[in-house]
């Protein structure tokens, strides 16, 4: 009788030590692809087969593969978003459920939203059109101010329509010129999070489409939208130099570098003006340097004053590391189609008061570039499309955060863009081909470049050629995301630099 019961107690240890523990739980349940669920498991024995599932609503299991502590289910494509799924287990008599984050469903749905029409300020047979782009927007207003420090009752107000694709417009008859605008969202179709500065998420931002930006000197740092006519300006044949990559001899700098200190003799100090009509620096310092190539730090519009005070807080950021306030190399993009106004000759430095009233950056910048063209240089830009400025009112921030940016950062600078989406994927190569086209640009040297995706990066290589078979495509080739290797930019014809 003792041997019998013996023997039994010791396969039921036997059996039970081969069973699923009965402290099995699912930490986690996400939805990482059309059909595919990941689970994150705690105390998942090899005899994971056993453990009985069921996703509710019904979704037929196929597939059990393990991962490590994961499980990873392969499913019946049948999700849709806005519904809740939940999945519940039973191992050994332990039960519990987990809710599937299905987030991936709305971040397929964001890559595919798209739009080919033109965006921005568009004056055309007599009517001005203004086009903004907002994927969950419900109710956007065009603010039009003829001075921008105005206020919103001082300012003219329309109610933009959605032509039913999240892209909202507003006309009347007649040009503009002269006059700033901005957009304002003041109904969405979800809630959005608070981000920094902590300003009403309801403010004024400037069109990511403008073609002239005024900012003003204070934190944060607010701009708005110039009206300004780009179509009028001689190049006096003047083009791309169309020199190869192989030939070049590249000088990277600041412009302010070059024209700013009394050496230089400028009658135009840090500005681009002052790049032509330095004495010693400039223009004339690169011909004594015997380079052929010259490649400026950022010269698109940048959040130059990005923290309060030194020592102070305010709107939710702290100045513990910038003494005098400002940015000084420019790798803080606020908008990507308008140049520097700090660097134009109606800027100022005085807190409170605006730069660019007058749009000149834009002529001034082309100044710049058509005098460079006429000595023979070829001329780059340093791009940072890898992240947008942090601290100020950004436009792609305010518009719809969880839409443009990697919902995990990986630049050290915050805010990386998501070029999975074809319409960010469109920003950044209207944004090259308009620098190319209006600016005569010869190429470009893209910041932290693995950010992009690899569709990307063979979209820009494939568009801008089609302007200039011979642009410059430069990769820094790290940071970010890392969603390209070096290899991807050699195969889509990129160069790189370490």
């Amino acid at each position: 009788m003792k041997k019998k019961i013996f023997i039994t107690l010791l396969f039921s240890v036997l059996f039970t030590g081969f069973a699923q523990s009965p402290d099995f739980k699912i930490k986690s349940a996400i939805l990482i692809s059309n059909n595919k669920i990941r689970l994150q498991c705690a105390k998942l024995d090899k005899d994971y087969e056993k453990i009985q599932l069921q996703i509710s609503p019904k979704v037929d299991i196929l597939e059990m593969e393990r991962k490590g502590p994961n499980l990873d289910l392969t499913t019946s494509s049948s999700y849709k978003e806005g519904v809740e799924y939940t999945i519940s287990f039973n191992s050994a008599g332990s039960e519990g459920s987990a809710k599937i984050d299905t987030s991936y469903l709305q971040q397929l749905r964001f890559n595919e939203m798209y739009t080919d029409k033109e965006l921005g300020y568009i004056y055309k047979d007599g009517t001005s059109t203004f086009r903004l782009f907002v994927p969950r927007g419900v109710k956007v207003d065009v603010v039009i101010f003829n001075h921008p420090n105005d206020s919103l009752e001082q300012a003219e107000i329309h109610p933009m329509k959605n032509d039913g694709n999240q892209v909202f417009e507003y006309s009347q008859a007649g040009e503009m010129w002269g006059k700033y605008y901005g957009y304002r969202i003041t109904e969405r179709s979800y809630e959005p999070k608070q981000i920094t500065p902590t300003v009403p998420m309801d403010s004024v931002f400037a069109d990511p489409y403008s073609k002239a930006i005024v900012s003003c000197n204070e934190f944060p740092m607010r701009t708005r939208s110039l009206i300004y006519d780009t179509s009028n300006y001689d190049w006096e044949g003047t083009d791309w130099t169309k020199r190869n990559i192989s030939s070049a001899i590249i000088m990277e700098t600041h412009l302010k570098d070059l024209t700013t200190h009394a050496t230089a003799k400028s009658a135009n100090p840090g500005t681009y003006l002052g790049m032509i009509d330095a004495e010693v620096g400039g223009i004339n310092y690169l011909e004594k340097l015997g380079v052929n190539t010259v490649e400026f730090l950022p010269l698109q519009e940048i959040s130059e004053i990005e923290v309060p005070e030194f020592g102070k807080k305010e709107y939710g950021v702290e100045n513990t590391w910038n003494v005098y306030r400002r940015n000084y190399w420019g790798y803080m993009t606020t908008n990507y189609f308008s140049p520097e106004s700090s660097y134009a000759s109606d800027a100022t430095n005085k807190d409170g008061e605006w730069n660019g009233l007058n749009g000149v950056a834009v002529k001034e910048m082309r100044d710049m570039v058509k005098a460079l063209h006429q000595k023979g240089f070829t001329v780059l830009m340093d791009v940072v499309y890898n992240h947008v400025s942090q601290n100020d009112i950004n436009p792609l921030r305010f518009i719809d955060y969880e839409f443009y940016f990697k919902q995990t950062e990986k630049t050290g600078c915050g805010n990386e863009l998501e070029s999975r989406r074809k319409m960010v994927r469109r920003l950044v190569i209207d944004s090259l081909k308009y620098w190319m086209n209006e600016y005569k640009i010869d190429g470009f040297r893209f910041d932290l470049a693995t950010a992009f995706d690899r569709a990307t990066v063979e979209a820009i290589a494939k568009e801008t050629r089609e302007v200039n078979p011979e642009v410059f495509l430069i990769a820094e080739p790290w940071g970010g995301e890392g969603a390209v290797i070096r290899k991807d930019f050699q195969d889509c014809g990129w160069s790189y630099w370490c």
